[in-house]
């Protein structure tokens, strides 16, 4: 399963934001391409994970900044990180830091 965090204007009456100004806000999205306004936190469940399953999870960061993800309900493992948007072509990624591994309850997608 593959989601994108990206940043979107916040207000969309707005005019495009200036490069290093906002106003931004990050959401996730289960489309690459989706140019409508991304998955926020109160729009309602998009992604159910069956009871007691494992599922691997390629977060891709499409965003200037890097930003904490937090699922609720569910224990993170950072498995690896991999530099560019395309999580197919990964090599081994740049491997986890010490204090990222472990179960979590939030990662950093940078």
């Amino acid at each position: 399963r593959t989601v994108y965090l990206k940043e979107e204007v916040t207000d969309p009456n707005l005019p495009p934001p200036i490069p290093d100004y906002g106003p931004f806000a990050a959401v996730l999205d289960n489309e690459r391409g989706n140019t409508e306004v991304g998955k926020g936190w109160a729009l309602p469940i998009t992604e159910i994970i069956p009871w007691k399953q494992v599922e691997e999870w390629n977060i891709v960061n499409l965003s200037a900044d890097s930003h904490p993800i937090h699922i609720h309900q569910i224990k993170d493992h950072l498995v690896k990180r991999c530099d560019g948007e395309d999580p197919t072509e990964c090599d081994d990624g740049d491997g986890v830091p010490g204090y990222e591994t472990g179960w979590k309850d939030a990662v950093i997608a940078y």
